[in-house]
């Protein structure tokens, strides 16, 4: 992961995660890879990216990646 802004996030079960700005956007097609945006390369400014489309719930998505890497992890694939 590139260290562009990153986010790190700790649920009350004891789950984390440090998320990029990617893992917020509703053009991220797999939770498994953010930077697969032509935005990706460029350099945010002020901590935005000019292609960045929020989703709708960002507390969803935060369970999503961490469900994701979550399995990711018991598949050995992190």
């Amino acid at each position: 992961m590139k260290k562009k802004h990153i986010l790190p996030f700790i649920c009350n079960d004891g789950r984390s995660a440090d998320m990029d700005l990617c893992c917020f956007c509703k053009k991220l097609k797999d939770l498994h890879h953010s930077g697969d945006c032509e935005h990706y390369e460029d350099d945010y400014v002020d901590n935005a990216c000019p292609g960045f489309v929020e989703v709708d719930d960002v507390g969803k998505r935060v369970n999503e990646i961490l469900e994701c890497r979550s399995s990711s992890s018991i598949d050995g694939n992190v």
